[in-house]
């Protein structure tokens, strides 16, 4: 048990989130279940799952800030914000980061000269810019992560500018 354990943790860690699979988690976890929690060990990594999305939600916001920052050089040298993320590599940086929730480019609007930079959220489809609202998640823990896309907290992640409530 510990082995198909251990090479579930390996295989879905090695995973992008957006690609993540939980049916094997949950056989796993109902197996132990049902075993009362008598192999602790395998418990344990179970419960740790949770750091594979913890790490996710936490690359998600390291690269909003590189974006951000990226942004703010542009409207620096340049007297305003750039039409596309696009256009800032090379200048900016070299290569622009993947949404680890869609697999996708991060999504940015230009309204009226203002940026909107953000990420798909954790239903892994682009909302048009709505924010999430602050009940729903989407912290691993919520109960979010076990459920498929399409039943998750809607709502994009807002990077920039910064939420106001």
């Amino acid at each position: 048990m510990a082995d198909r354990v251990w090479g579930a943790y390996q295989r879905d860690w090695a995973r992008p989130l957006w690609d993540s699979d939980l049916s094997e988690w949950h056989k796993l976890e109902a197996e132990i279940n049902e075993a009362g929690w008598k192999y602790l060990p395998i418990g344990i990594l179970l419960v740790t799952h949770n750091a594979y999305w913890a790490q996710a939600h936490t690359k998600v916001a390291l690269d909003g800030c590189r974006l951000t920052v990226a942004l703010a050089r542009h409207r620096l040298k340049h007297g305003a914000y750039p039409q596309t993320l696009d256009a800032l590599v090379p200048e900016f940086l070299a290569e622009l980061p993947i949404d680890r929730y869609s697999g996708k480019p991060f999504l940015y609007k230009l309204t009226d000269g203002k940026p909107l930079l953000y990420a798909a959220g954790v239903d892994q489809d682009d909302d048009g810019g709505e924010p999430m609202t602050p009940n729903n998640g989407p912290w691993p823990g919520d109960g979010w992560q076990d459920k498929p896309p399409a039943e998750r907290p809607s709502g994009d992640w807002i990077i920039w500018p910064p939420r106001r409530d």
